[in-house]
């Protein structure tokens, strides 16, 4: 969750109360991350939603998540504020 409310702001299951947000948290999936921040790699997307699964086996590893951030940062150009882009 502290991913995809860092990449767009928001919590996956937006509730009013704790009871709420856990309610729904057990019955909905989580957000597209692409609906809320267009223009996202699909490729972040798909970890985003992959660490977001209801299901523990579902979830990838630690090095799962480095595969599919390392593949990300090949196959798009990465800038930093005041620095030349990356590839």
């Amino acid at each position: 969750m502290a991913v995809l409310f860092a990449l767009t702001g928001e919590v996956p299951h937006d509730a009013l109360s704790p009871a709420e947000q856990f309610a729904r948290a057990i019955g909905g999936e989580a957000p597209d991350l692409t609906a809320l921040r267009p223009g996202v790699p699909v490729e972040l997307a798909e970890v985003v939603r992959r660490l977001l699964d209801r299901d523990p086996a579902e979830r990838p590893t630690a090095a799962e998540v480095a595969e599919g951030l390392e593949a990300l940062v090949a196959s798009h150009s990465v800038t930093r504020p005041g620095s030349p882009a990356v590839r």
